[in-house]
Formats: structure tokens, C-alpha cells, sequence
């Protein structure tokens, strides 16, 4: 019995999936393999650049909750400076 490229064949018999794809080209998409393979490939450079500025705002800003923290903290320690009086214009 001859295999057939439906995705339902009428018979019940089905041949072994290796002989049926071997004797029904139209299953196999070369161009369709191709063409997600391209995109797969695009998708994850977009993950990866997506990832790497994620990264870098995320270091950015716990760079800039650190010198706010240190210039709080640091801030409370220091002494008030007296005001210089400069001459007064007449």
C-alpha cells in the first residue's frame, strides 16, 4: 500500500512515519525551515540586545539609589558652613 500525503489517511494502515515522509515530499518545507530558522535566529538577537540594555538601566539605577543613599547618609555628618558676608554695594 502506497502512502498517502494526507494528514488523515482513509485507511487505518499506516506505514512507518519515516517511509511515509520519504514518499510524500510535500510534507517536508524547505523554504519554511529556511525562513524560521532566519527568524529564530533575528528573535533571539532582539532577546539578547532586549537583555543587555535591561541590564544596564537596571546597574544604572542601582548605581544612582547608591550615591543617593551615600550623599544622605554622608550629608547628616557634615557641619553647616557659615556664610561668607561679602561687601555690601552702596
Amino acid at each position: 500500500m502506497a502512502a498517502t500525503c494526507s494528514i488523515w489517511p482513509s485507511d487505518s494502515r499506516q506505514p512507518a512515519p519515516e517511509t511515509a515522509m520519504s514518499k510524500c515530499p510535500t510534507l517536508k518545507n524547505p523554504l519554511m525551515s529556511l525562513w524560521l530558522s532566519g527568524a529564530n535566529k533575528v528573535s533571539g538577537t532582539g532577546r539578547g540586545l532586549w537583555l543587555a540594555a535591561a541590564r544596564q538601566q537596571q546597574a544604572a539605577a542601582i548605581r544612582e539609589a547608591g550615591k543617593m543613599a551615600a550623599s544622605f547618609w554622608t550629608g547628616a555628618l557634615k557641619t553647616p558652613s557659615s556664610r561668607k558676608r561679602g561687601k555690601s554695594p552702596k
